[in-house]
């Protein structure tokens, strides 16, 4: 009897919505596809207007990530860059001091994802509303300095500040890989 083959779906996605406060969300992601986005909708439990969100991949923690982003801020646009990070900014969620209900919210993009030829680069985008007049957006460029496939992404809020209930992230994975002859 030959076996079954089931090929991967086209797209695949899975969501995380928190019950109670963490600090971080840990996303474990599939092997076997090309493309992967990942997204948060998040607010925070302190009483400051926002905190910073970072991620990392595979728990790797050292000094691998390079950041560059902009930020547009009513009508003044600032650039940030830090070409080496043991993690990278990719937004923020909003606290107490914000307008209540409107959570930090942003997407990831990262092409070739399970590649182990090339660093993997990404772009994305944040925004947030801290009430009315005081909106921000940021385009995203990063990279992780590893030739390893991603299978986990962590995101973590900054100054041991928790993830609100309530608070979501998510992942997508798209383009599959071709299966492995015999397998």
């Amino acid at each position: 009897m030959e076996p079954l083959e089931v090929a991967n779906p086209p797209t695949l996605h899975r969501t995380t919505i928190v019950n109670a406060g963490v600090n971080y969300v840990d996303l474990a992601i599939p092997a076997d596809y090309r493309v992967l986005r990942v997204w948060w909708s998040a607010r925070v439990d302190i009483a400051a207007a926002a905190t910073t969100v970072t991620v990392t991949f595979n728990n790797d923690v050292a000094a691998n990530y390079g950041d560059q982003r902009a930020e547009a801020n009513r009508t003044t646009v600032t650039g940030v860059q830090a070409p080496s990070g043991t993690g990278v900014t990719v937004g923020t969620a909003l606290g107490a001091a914000s307008l209540a209900r409107s959570p930090g919210v942003g997407q990831l993009e990262i092409p070739n994802y399970s590649g182990t030829t090339f660093f993997k680069s990404f772009t994305g985008h944040n925004f947030e509303d801290r009430g009315g007049t005081t909106q921000r957006i940021r385009p995203l460029g990063r990279i992780w300095r590893s030739t390893a496939p991603i299978r986990t992404v962590r995101f973590r809020a900054a100054s041991g500040a928790l993830f609100s209930a309530g608070s979501t992230f998510g992942y997508e994975v798209t383009d599959p890989l071709e299966a492995a002859p015999g397998a």
